[in-house]
Parts: structure tokens; sequence; C-alpha cells
């Protein structure tokens, strides 16, 4: 099977967050999305996704890179944080963008890196220490988003909303006083999840527990059994997040709450 890579948004557009602790600085995660298709047709399989950093369109040495193993494509589309694979012994480094221009090679599986590179434009411009800045940038202009249905439509449209496919428009997520940011529907674990894909700072709801960026997740007839009780209109909800602190950086889910409804949000791509 031939695959290609059709960019559904710049990386300007996409989260760049970099935040610091009182005590410490803490790495910048980048979320990307994109969109798989074969000879046009959107795929839905599993892949290892190579992501790295140059400051030329094409050749040269990547200053940066990391792989991210076992990519669920969903409709064609996928998301990764960049920054979050070994966020201890391989950080995004925020030096990186002193660069005028810094580009983006992804490459799938081992097959060769896709050709042309994206250009990040306003990366240097967007990677800011105050933890306000990086609200702004995750949500952009909170203005756009519409409600374009419920968790109940979600699931009927097996993780689409039939009248706002995600090829055309932003899903988004707002959990309680938070701002919206984006969000996914993706199939997993034999069921499906919605989350957001723009982590921001959440040390506050729990700060035992040492998180740093995170967000809310909502599931339901996955293989797990604390989604036994969700329904269509209430899936079960809990919180993901990564941990900067600890040395494995994979996506943790922790504190479910029980079930909750809530809206989808919607924005033209």
């Amino acid at each position: 099977m031939k695959i290609h890579i059709k960019y559904l948004a710049t990386l300007s557009c996409l989260l760049l967050a970099f935040v610091t602790s009182a005590s410490a600085t803490v790495p910048g995660i980048i979320s990307y999305q994109g969109r798989l298709t074969d000879t046009g047709i959107a795929v839905d399989t599993i892949v290892d996704i190579t992501v790295k950093l140059y400051t030329v369109p094409s050749g040269g040495t990547s200053l940066w890179q990391e792989t991210h193993s076992s990519v669920q494509i969903t409709d064609g589309l996928f998301t990764v944080l960049l920054g979050v694979v070994d966020m201890t012994g391989n950080p995004l480094p925020d030096s990186l963008f002193n660069n005028p221009d810094v580009y983006l090679g992804v490459q799938i599986g081992t097959s060769a890196e896709i050709s042309p590179r994206t250009k990040m434009a306003t990366v240097p411009y967007s990677f800011h220490s105050a933890t306000a800045d990086v609200a702004s940038a995750v949500s952009g202009s909170q203005s756009d988003w519409f409600v374009g249905g419920d968790l109940s439509d979600l699931y009927n449209g097996g993780g689409r909303l039939s009248a706002y496919p995600p090829e055309e428009y932003e899903y988004g997520l707002n959990y309680i006083d938070h701002m919206i940011h984006r969000a996914v529907c993706t199939k997993w674990n034999l069921g499906l999840r919605f989350y957001n894909v723009d982590p921001y700072f959440v040390d506050s709801e729990n700060p035992s527990t040492g998180m740093r960026w995170g967000g809310n997740i909502y599931y339901i007839e996955t293989s797990a059994s604390d989604d036994d009780a969700a329904t269509p209109t209430n899936w079960r909800h809990g919180y993901w997040y990564i941990d900067h602190t600890s040395a494995t950086s994979s996506i943790k889910i922790f504190a479910s709450n029980g079930n909750m409804p809530t809206s989808v949000y919607c924005r033209k791509r």
C-alpha cells in the first residue's frame, strides 16, 4: 500500500506550548496533526511516525528527532505530541527556535521522508514562558468555536459528527471552567475515546500527582471495565496527563470521575 500524507493545517496554527514553573524550566510540547491517504482515500492503520526538525527545507542534518511508535490512524487522521517521547533524555529544545526558519520532516514507518517539509513559520514567536501566553496559544480564538453536537452524536457517528466532518472541522472540549481546547475522537481499545490534544498547564487539578500537562478524556465501550456503565450520552470521564518529572513520558489516565455529559465544539479548519 502506498501511503501519502496530506497536512491538515500548518504547524503555525497548532499548539506551541513552552511553560516554566517556579522551580525549574520544563520542556516544550508541540501538538501536530496530519492526515494519511492511500491514493486519495483516508486510511485506518497503525504506523510508526518519525518527526525531525531542520533549519533547511531539504537535505541537511536534522537537529532534533523522535519516533512515535504504533500511532493509531483513524479516518486518515492522527495527532502526535512532539517532545513527549523522552522528555528527560531528548526534550524538544527551545534553543532550536532561535533560528529564523525551522522545518518539520515526517517519515512514515521505514519509508522515505515526506516531501516537502513543513515550515514552522511562527514558532520563534510562539514559544513563551508565561502560562497566560500558553493558554492563548492553546485555544486560539474562542469566538470561532460553536457547539456542533454532543457525545451521543459522536457515538452515533462512530467518532465523527456527520454535519461537521473532522476533515473540514476541528473538534473542541471545554471542561467546567477551562477554555475550549482542540480535541480528537479516535477508535481505541475496541471503543471510542474523545480527548483534547492541546496540553495545558493543569498542576492545580491535583498537585499531589505532580502532573504538568494534560486535559480531559471521555471514553466508551472499551475493553476497560471502568466504562461499563457509560452510555452514548454519558461517556466515562477522566483526566490524561504527562508527568515531566518521570522518565516515562507516555500519556497516562488517572482520577476517573464518573460519567459526565459534554458538548462537542467545532470550528472550521
